[in-house]
């Protein structure tokens, strides 16, 4: 894998983490985070 790739995808799983603490904290921050 090269390190432009695994930097996108660790990007990726990060935001997929905040969106989902978000989800399970408060639908208002999750639908504020979506936007």
């Amino acid at each position: 894998m090269t390190e432009a790739a695994y930097s996108a995808t660790a990007r990726t799983i990060k935001r997929l983490a905040k969106i989902e603490t978000a989800k399970s904290t408060s639908p208002i921050d999750f639908s504020v985070s979506v936007k």
